[in-house]
């Protein structure tokens, strides 16, 4: 009978490393990503395990189930990886496109830069993970698992176990399947060197992809963008686990293992523990992005790719649906700057639904923004006349915002140095550089936010969360068009995927008008 640890010990490993990886990896990862990574592969889920093993006198190979595979199996174990990383990611793409949130956000700032550094990120994401996760998830966890419980138990628990252990949110849907699959050819072959292989196919690939687009290739894009490319990951992988089963034989059952008497509670506090982790964690870094607390405040924008003025033509429509109005919109490149000029005609609308209510009288309104190549604000200047004839007007001038109505009444409001505008952050956001991750925090500045102590409105400048919340399709008067997605508190911009639209959003909501690209 082979030796192993007992299904109590097994658990209280999974606690122990994961508590390690917490409070000590979370922290060398933020000093060096790929070293910190590879430090807590080696040190916090690896060795602990070969501690445990040898605590309680369990020989390492029996231990960690080091145990031989035939080469076909090898070959079709690492071809299962890379199979599976195919639809996993599809599974995550269509997770981040319903939620809005990423798998895994990681800022820019953290990822390798130089060859040296792509090197280390590779050994960090597909050899030290693999073989340590392997060792502590295949080896002692699930050969524990194995010897004293039915199949299926021995593989479902484990792989729950590996796929919370990752502390994801939205990227779990895509991880659970991979679990299993992992656990499967792990009971099968009873050696944790094909799960290493079939890991490091699938980390192999991740980490390729990832180096590929750090170095600025378009192959990662245009991989992420082809569904069916992705999809077809699936069917391969069905074929290959086919001929994985018809290579390995159904092993043998485990003599029964008899263990102390021990209440179900005993047995598995740990693993209630660990869920209530996993809770933590997660809701406080859901928490933390949404909120703007973990969000990066260095916002860079690229220079607009426009040689000469582009056009637009959009369709305001209120929030029952009908069409009030339109706006005509032009940005023209003037050399080291660029310019935006909007005009609308709005309809009187009311719209009461739910609780709330819109009102417009019906207005005229110009919009002027000049901006310089690197999108720093120059001249902005904003007039709405209604169609009573009284009005006003605001312009940044000397760092201040000055508003004027019609009847000569002035508010000047200073203003911090960097910052978005109303209506302008909807064409600036279009450039803005999403390598720090898809969570960002800037000033914005409301010209009019009524103001109930006042009973008036007044200008607001306050911290917004930026959010390029995934990809959409949309069905416009122009036509249909595959979009990116950013949310500034109740605003929405919408950005056409393909770069000949330009520096403008395709539909744009204010928070009472939906403006949708028309041609």
């Amino acid at each position: 009978m082979k030796k192993s640890l007992t299904t109590t010990s097994a658990n209280l490993l999974y606690l122990v490393t994961m508590l390690l990886v917490i409070i000590v990896g979370s922290i060398i990862q933020t000093l060096n990503l790929s070293l910190g990574l590879i430090a807590t592969e080696l040190v916090l889920i690896a060795l602990p395990a070969i501690l445990f093993l040898r605590a309680r006198k369990v020989p390492l190979k029996e231990g960690l189930r080091l145990n031989r595979i035939s080469l076909p199996v090898a070959v079709v174990s690492l071809l299962l990886g890379v199979s599976t990383y195919l639809f996993s990611v599809l599974i995550e793409l269509v997770m981040a496109k319903l939620t809005g949130l990423p798998s895994v956000d990681l800022s820019q700032a953290t990822m390798p830069q130089s060859t040296l550094q792509y090197a280390l990120y590779f050994a960090a994401i597909a050899i030290s993970a693999p073989i340590c996760e392997e060792l502590l998830f295949r080896g002692a966890i699930q050969g524990s698992y194995e010897q004293r419980k039915s199949a299926w138990f021995a593989i479902a628990v484990p792989a729950l176990m590996f796929a919370f252990y990752h502390f994801r949110l939205t990227g779990l849907p895509g991880l659970l399947p991979v679990a299993f699959l992992i656990g499967y050819v792990g009971w099968r072959s009873r050696s944790t060197f094909s799960t290493m292989l079939l890991h490091f196919g699938m980390n192999a690939s991740a980490a390729t992809i990832t180096i590929l687009a750090l170095s600025g290739s378009k192959l990662p894009e245009t991989l992420f963008s082809n569904y069916w490319i992705l999809g077809s990951g699936l069917a391969v992988t069905l074929v290959l686990l086919f001929i994985f089963i018809r290579l390995q034989p159904k092993p043998e059952a485990y003599e029964p293992v008899e263990e102390a008497p021990a209440s179900w509670i005993k047995k598995y506090w740990t693993l209630i523990v660990a869920g209530i982790l996993y809770a933590v964690v997660v809701g406080a870094t859901l928490a933390a992005q949404l909120s703007g607390a973990t969000a990066s405040t260095d916002l860079k924008f690229l220079p607009p790719k426009i040689t000469e003025p582009v056009e637009s033509r959009y369709q305001a429509v209120n929030r029952a649906g009908d069409e009030v109005g339109e706006m005509d919109c032009t940005i023209t490149p003037h050399g080291e700057t660029f310019n935006l000029t909007c005009d609308s005609e709005i309809k009187a609308y009311e719209v009461k639904k739910d609780n709330s209510t819109w009102i417009d009288e019906g207005h005229t309104a110009n919009l002027n923004v000049t901006w310089s190549s690197a999108f720093d604000l120059l001249e902005y200047y904003y007039e709405m006349t209604n169609i009573h004839g009284a009005g006003f007007s605001y312009a940044v001038k000397d760092g201040s915002l000055v508003m004027t109505t019609n009847t000569g009444d002035e508010n000047i409001t200073v203003l911090p140095e960097k910052y978005l505008m109303d209506f302008e952050w909807a064409w600036k956001v279009s450039a803005l550089d999403g390598s720090d991750g898809l969570f960002y925090k800037s000033p914005y500045v409301y010209p009019l936010r009524w103001d109930n102590e006042a009973q008036k409105s007044v200008t607001l400048v306050q911290d917004e969360v930026i959010h390029i919340a995934g990809e959409e399709t949309l069905t416009l008067p122009a036509g249909e068009f595959k979009a990116w997605k950013v949310t500034l508190g109740s605003q929405t911009a919408w950005y056409a995927l393909d770069d000949k639209f330009g520096p403008r959003p395709v539909q744009f909501d204010d928070g009472m008008l939906v403006y949708s690209l028309m041609k």
